[in-house]
């Protein structure tokens, strides 16, 4: 319950918008807040929707100014999160012996996802 935040009207709403300071340009889209904190962890803005569905903060993406860049769980669901962003990196390159219950970006090795993120950095 310590990692959810709650808005009005009960909605889910988003981890991580303190490290919005990081960068006034660009936001990372996640899906978990452990997804998150490996962007933390190189000093990038991420936020993490707290599922794959964020359809109530849509307004709220676009009002931010920023580019939102998603990256999905590699499964049919968190595509959808994708859908939502200006641009989408996918970890699916990287997830080579990874079981299919954890196919995501959290699961990556820090080597990996500094590579994954490049650009970024």
């Amino acid at each position: 319950g310590k990692y959810f935040t709650y808005t009005t009207g009960g909605q889910t709403g988003v981890w991580g918008v303190d490290t919005f300071h990081y960068s006034p340009k660009y936001v990372f889209l996640c899906e978990g807040i452990f997804d998150a904190c490996q962007l933390h962890n190189f000093d990038l803005p991420a936020i993490a929707v707290l599922g794959n569905n964020p359809l109530h903060i849509v307004p709220w993406l676009k009002a931010l100014g920023r580019r939102v860049i998603a990256i999905p769980d590699d499964d049919d669901a968190g595509r959808n999160l994708g859908k939502l962003a200006h641009e989408t990196l996918s970890v699916a390159p990287f997830l080579n012996g990874v079981h299919k219950g954890g196919r995501d970006l959290g699961r990556l090795k820090p080597e990996q996802v500094e590579q994954l993120l490049a650009p970024y950095l």
